[in-house]
């Protein structure tokens, strides 16, 4: 087996810090953070809300937490 780290994932942390409820912040994108992210992007108007971390939920994130 190998032993691939994945980069941190800041969706938690932030969506904790701009008040969406990740269920906790675990570095792990779990059906939490989804559920946050979703919500995130409706509120910004990010389409697709599919719950991903992709490149425009992230700009978005970095927008809103002064990045």
């Amino acid at each position: 087996m190998t032993n691939n780290p994945q980069p941190p994932n800041p969706g938690g942390l932030i969506h904790t810090y701009l008040g969406y409820d990740p269920g906790g912040v675990d570095g792990v994108l779990g059906n939490g953070c989804r559920v946050a992210l979703i919500g995130f992007q409706k509120a910004c108007g990010v389409s697709p809300a599919g719950g991903e971390l992709d490149d425009p939920t992230r700009s978005r994130l970095e927008q809103a937490c002064g990045v």
